[in-house]
């Protein structure tokens, strides 16, 4: 009997993750939410200033809406729809486009295709697109789309600003989209002059400054098998935490659970992890390419990332860490 995940969008951002002790001294916390890209944004900003403050959350609130609605696929409107419809091709995109794909490539080649912004196809055929009906296809349904899904099939005119796909592709920008609406959010509440705040745009975290002098924020990481555990509490300033599991969206089917980070060699649900956490100072590392990778080729990969750490739970619930990863730790 097929059992659906139900969990409401507010249950799914505390899964994510919990954060913890975040006063913040002589400064007053001004905090507000709001349902972007498919999930919750919540923004922090810790200003004596309240009116400054709620200012810049919505500037920070428009700026993630305006990355939606350029990179959704979810939007009939939005250039990856229009590339989507017009694949085999050449579309004309702003340049904001073109480097995010750009930047895609770049971790696609990275990570030997394990994160592949054209797994669209695939995520359609399992019922996790836009129709949201799940389904599990049949392996000939598989590998009759597999040959939809390849990096390589994407052309970049940087000349035109111009994007081309094979025909019958299409692209999945979620992977990378949200991490860099969060980017932008960020970028746009450092240039208003605010010191401290906390963005975390559904379990993708990033804290600006720290909590108070010489203090930074500590934040739990939510175990990927248990709603109210803690996995472990870090403490970070000026980084993000970015995170991918198996429990953000999927389905029970025979005591099997299916979801939403797929395997662009297979065509399946990755299955050699359970959940993924990086913590860098650079938002754009797509943690889903690691979480398919699994923990032997994800941390090699990670650690030859200057500045980058990470902390994988294995399928069998087993915890690897990176090199440097403990000293986010917080004891």
């Amino acid at each position: 009997m097929r059992k659906q995940n139900c969990r409401n969008w507010i249950i799914t951002f505390i899964i994510f993750f919990v954060l913890l002790n975040v006063s913040c001294g002589k400064y007053k916390k001004t905090e507000e939410t709001k349902f972007i890209m498919g999930t919750i944004v919540n923004v922090k900003i810790y200003q004596t200033d309240e009116g400054k403050a709620k200012t810049v959350i919505k500037k920070a609130f428009d700026e993630m809406e305006r990355v939606d609605r350029v990179f959704s696929n979810f939007k009939e409107d939005s250039f990856i729809s229009k590339i989507n419809r017009n694949s085999g091709t050449w579309v004309e995109v702003p340049e904001e486009v073109v480097e995010l794909i750009e930047r895609s490539l770049k971790y696609s080649a990275l990570t030997d295709g394990a994160f592949d912004i054209s797994i669209a196809p695939i995520v359609d055929l399992w019922g996790f697109g836009p129709a949201k009906k799940h389904y599990i296809p049949t392996e000939k349904e598989i590998s009759d789309t597999l040959p939809l899904v390849n990096y390589k099939n994407i052309e970049i005119d940087k000349e035109k600003n111009r994007i081309k796909i094979k025909t019958g592709m299409r692209l999945e920008p979620g992977g990378i989209a949200k991490i860099y609406a969060l980017e932008r959010a960020v970028k746009v509440i450092k240039e208003s002059g605010i010191k401290t705040a906390l963005v975390n745009a559904g379990g993708d975290i990033y804290a600006l400054g720290e909590k108070q002098k010489g203090e930074p924020f500590k934040i739990g990481i939510q175990h990927p098998r248990n709603d109210e555990e803690i996995l472990v509490n870090l403490k970070v300033s000026d980084a993000a935490i970015i995170t991918s599991g198996d429990y953000e969206n999927y389905f029970i089917e025979n005591d099997k659970r299916y979801h939403h980070i797929f395997d662009p060699k297979t065509g399946h649900s990755g299955n050699l992890c359970q959940s993924v956490t990086i913590v860098s100072k650079d938002m754009s590392i797509p943690s889903t390419g690691i979480f398919v990778l699994g923990p032997e080729k994800g941390i090699k990969l990670v650690e030859s990332i200057p500045g980058a750490e990470c902390l994988i739970v294995d399928s069998s619930g087993k915890i690897f860490k990176s090199k440097g990863f403990d000293k986010y730790i917080a004891k």
